[in-house]
């Protein structure tokens, strides 16, 4: 059989056989009583096992277009807020790029080496703070937890358009890396608790697809904000920084108005809608998911070599891939284009990585395959940088431009795949939280990285910063194939015990506490 083959040869009792519903290996499910809170909060409610009646149930329910129409909507409810928020979070990061190229070094008297620092500390702080940020979000709701940051966030946003010196620039910089850090891993963490392993990647998709578009959109703000040059004394550059932090701040207003905390907690769902979509995740997912949190599931998090490898293979696209959103303006226009053209001209570009991303997306979550899926995105972008670093620069514009696309579209397109296969692989709520901060948390070191290897002493040709991307990406593929190997002879492994044998050697609070490391699951790969 191929390195890639799709699925596995183990038997999935009470496997239910629709898009909606997914055992995807694993065995014997549980579910939470009917009427418990979704522990969101730190509630005392256990688990109990899933019944026949419960998995017949939501089968005959999972085929009726009632389940097709709950699961659409639970996207209109889900996703479009969390889009505009992260468009927002990724056009208050890396419109500093925009603001470069309209006068802000000039304005404040930076240094070449002054800019990369006001870059990296934002890095610093952001995935510092990511690493655990998921802690408060299930303490808090995350309609509450979310929105006082979205609005600390837009706040520091705001104060970086009348900053007078670098001092005051590193200083926002590090504040708004703080005040972002809980979005993203809190994002991707909601969306684990509302769809099964086989829908999640094309959602995550949905919503990082929106930091291509926030690419696109901060093209078009900054050229258009640009021209407010002047107004009230100030300068073009710094109401780039004022109008979207404000625009930020409305944006944390309405947020908890639209934002969902659970399937419990939602007034949108009858109890039998419910019931079908806590069900279908109890059947999709083993472990413990409900309770308080307990020092065995932090343990659990820090020792998974998982979390770590896609930690790592994270962390190599975040270097190209934060290194080219602050860059790409210059790149565009040292390449013979003007300010303004660069600008637009960046538009199409995320655009492409947009579309490609979802498309990725799609395919991955249809296959279930998840390794395949991060190599053939970071093979795009490898072509892309040996294209850049062959060809004399600016001599042939139109080649470097293409190359551009294919390095955006391969790093961007890679981030849903990675993040959702280590969300699919880690089990129980409490982990899952954890593992998806720490992988994001650590990947966002990268853009320390990458905010640093575009060096203006190097321009058009930028050697350091497209060979250092290509050095990582290249390593990162060697990673996720050893990764992939692992995981698959561990599933291997577990096929040689029957159901049974499993059920004979340990209890079901047992297994329930073992989570991923159960024998009864079975590693996306």
């Amino acid at each position: 059989m191929g390195m890639f083959e799709k699925g596995s040869k183990h038997s999935e009792k009470g496997r239910v056989s629709t898009e909606f519903i997914e055992h995807s290996g694993s065995r014997s499910p549980t579910a939470v009583e009917d009427g418990s809170a979704h522990g969101l909060q730190g509630s005392t409610e256990k688990d109990v096992p899933l019944t026949q009646e419960d998995i017949d149930w939501t089968n005959e329910f999972a085929e009726s277009e009632r389940a097709r129409k709950l699961v659409r909507r639970l996207d209109w409810k889900l996703i479009p807020i969390l889009v505009v928020i992260y468009l927002a979070s990724f056009l208050d990061r890396g419109n500093i790029g925009n603001a470069r190229i309209e006068g802000l070094e000039a304005d404040l008297g930076l240094s070449p080496q002054q800019y990369s620092w006001a870059l990296s500390v934002f890095f610093f702080a952001y995935a510092t703070f990511e690493m655990f940020a998921n802690i408060p979000l299930k303490i808090l709701r995350p309609s509450v937890w979310l929105p006082l940051c979205i609005c600390a966030w837009g706040t520091v946003m705001t104060l970086q358009g009348i900053v007078q010196n670098y001092g005051g620039l590193v200083t926002t910089r590090f504040l708004l890396g703080m005040t972002e850090a809980a979005f993203f891993p809190g994002a991707m963490f909601i969306l684990s608790n509302w769809y099964t392993r086989r829908e999640l990647q094309r959602r995550m998709a949905y919503l990082y697809a929106s930091a291509s578009i926030a690419g696109a959109f901060s093209g078009i703000l900054a050229f258009g904000l640009a021209k407010m040059d002047g107004i009230g004394g100030l300068e073009g550059w710094r109401w780039i920084f004022i109008i979207e932090g404000i625009a930020t701040v409305v944006i944390g207003f309405v947020a908890p108005f639209l934002l969902q905390d659970s399937i419990e907690r939602s007034k949108w769902l009858d109890p039998e809608e419910k019931r079908f979509l806590r069900t279908r995740l109890s059947m999709d997912r083993q472990g413990r998911d409900k309770g308080p949190f307990r020092k065995l599931y932090l343990k659990q998090a820090l020792t998974d070599y998982k979390i770590y490898m896609l930690a790592f293979i994270y962390f190599a696209d975040a270097v190209a891939t934060y290194s080219l959103s602050f860059a790409l303006p210059s790149i565009i226009r040292q390449l013979g284009y003007t300010s303004a053209n660069a600008q637009l001209l960046t538009i199409p570009v995320y655009v492409a990585a947009a579309i490609y991303t979802v498309l990725i997306a799609v395919q991955a979550d249809k296959t279930r395959q998840r390794a395949k899926f991060v190599l053939i995105p970071y093979l795009t972008a490898i072509a892309g940088l040996i294209i850049c670093l062959a060809t004399p620069q600016p001599r042939l514009p139109g080649l470097i431009l293409f190359a551009v696309f294919l390095i955006a579209m391969g790093a961007y397109s890679v981030v849903p795949s990675v993040i959702s296969w280590n969300a699919n692989n880690l089990n129980g709520e409490w982990k899952r939280g954890i593992g998806i901060g720490m992988q994001i948390g650590f990947c966002n070191y990268g853009g320390v990285v990458g905010s640093n290897i575009f060096l203006t002493r190097e321009a058009p040709r930028y050697p350091t910063g497209y060979g250092t991307s290509l050095a990582f990406l290249g390593a990162a593929c060697i990673v996720t194939v050893i990764l992939h190997i692992l995981l698959k002879r561990e599933n291997a492994r577990r096929d040689l015990m029957s159901e049974d044998e499993v059920r004979a050697k340990y209890s079901a609070e047992e297994l329930a506490d073992m989570g991923d490391k159960s024998p009864l699951f079975r590693y996306e790969t």
